[in-house]
């Protein structure tokens, strides 16, 4: 077991570091081609400042030594102390340098009981992060200009601090099934994580919004690479943390712009999945309208004169004992109660897309329902509408 430390050395690292058992290693302030370290059990890992064409971490075992502090092998200043320890048992930092083809593959980050969070901010044109497992949560502020990947990774949770490349020329993967539901928002590493999940966190507008913005790159990464179930998922995960948000809006300060803007934002998840999903819309409208139709084969109708007393009396007929039996008097009351409600349906149709009456054909309490379906009918429609063509022009 070995501790490495490598501070302003004018040493050139050329080879690799592999099958090695590290109890921690320190690069900082230094230039090199490129380095290696692979096979490797390693306490703690920490480089700041460090200016390279590749740096390539793989199929290594991460396990945190309590923090332990990091010793150097030369003296170095207090600021660059600071910049390179830390509470964090893996860091890389790349500072004012670049670390130009960053990779990260195959590694197992364990945790401690400390349950540390693990920091990954290199700058550079390329990252590739893929078939990792982090047991802690993981900083992920890298900030690539040409291609960024993360896939295949099994994470804990991720605080997403990253600034990704969006030119179309640029190539950027991320796995949404690998981070879904493990999104939280950590700036620091000695600052509490942010979840979002109750009261006390929801009151935090910056913390959220940060959360929020997170989900936001996303969305817009996904939408550039056309991955249409990606951004929707990623969109609506961001909606249920607004949901609550909005729920402990309206719980603290009530008024009724809170208690509308909480409503319409639960129609909507209901209705349309907040504009994802127009064909939920669609199967939504049908079972209204067939409730409304429900209710109108109940009541008169100036376009059912015949078929509901027609239907009384075709019941009688069936309730009643006679020389045709039961089965064509069935037949008939089922016929009749078929036109009944086809009538009622049309109906609700008509009153829920807006059609148009000129006069409104129900009476008594129907015609108040008929109103009220109308208005749900245009209001619905337009939040279908909307959905639709956000879709199509995805």
């Amino acid at each position: 077991e070995i501790s490495l430390g490598l501070v302003g050395s004018e040493m050139c690292i050329r080879d690799s570091i592999i099958d090695s058992k590290i109890g921690s290693l320190a690069i900082a302030l230094l230039e090199t081609d490129k380095i290696l370290i692979k096979n490797c059990t390693i306490n703690s890992f920490n480089i700041f400042s460090l200016q390279t064409g590749e740096l390539r971490l793989r199929n290594n075992t991460f396990i945190p030594n309590q923090f332990e502090e990091v010793k150097v092998l030369q003296d170095s200043s207090t600021y660059q102390r600071k910049a390179i320890l830390g509470n964090e048992p893996f860091r890389i930092v790349s500072g004012v340098k670049t670390i130009d083809q960053f990779e990260l593959t195959d590694n197992h980050f364990k945790t401690t009981d400390q349950d540390p969070s693990i920091l990954i901010g290199p700058t550079g044109s390329s990252a590739t992060i893929r078939g990792n497992t982090f047991d802690s949560n993981v900083r992920l502020a890298t900030r690539t200009s040409s291609s960024f990947e993360l896939e295949n990774n099994t994470f804990t949770t991720i605080s997403l601090l990253a600034s990704l490349p969006s030119t179309p020329q640029n190539y950027v993967k991320i796995d949404w099934q690998d981070i879904e539901g493990k999104l939280i928002w950590k700036r620091y590493g000695n600052t509490p994580t942010y979840y979002g999940t109750n009261d006390l966190e929801l009151a935090s507008t910056s913390e959220f919004n940060s959360l929020i913005s997170s989900y936001g790159k996303l969305v817009e990464v996904f939408k550039n690479n056309r991955n249409t179930d990606y951004a929707n998922n990623a969109y609506l995960e961001m909606k249920n943390f607004e949901s609550e948000r909005f729920k402990y809006i309206y719980n603290k300060e009530g008024g009724s712009d809170n208690l509308f803007r909480l409503k319409l934002h639960q129609l909507l998840a209901i209705y349309t999945q907040h504009g994802t999903n127009p064909a939920q819309a669609i199967t939504a409208s049908v079972w209204l309208i067939f409730l409304f139709s429900v209710i109108y084969f109940f009541f008169p109708s100036d376009w059912d004169k015949k078929s509901k007393p027609q239907l009384i009396a075709d019941f009688k007929i069936f309730r009643d004992k006679n020389e045709h039996g039961y089965f064509r008097p069935f037949l008939k009351l089922a016929k009749g109660f078929l036109i009944s409600m086809f009538n009622a349906f049309i109906l609700s149709v008509n009153s829920f897309v807006t059609l148009g009456f000129g006069r409104i054909p129900t009476h008594g309490v129907a015609k108040y329902i008929c109103i009220l379906e109308g208005f749900l009918g245009w209001f619905l429609l337009s939040i279908f509408i909307v959905s639709l063509i956000n879709q199509v022009l995805f």
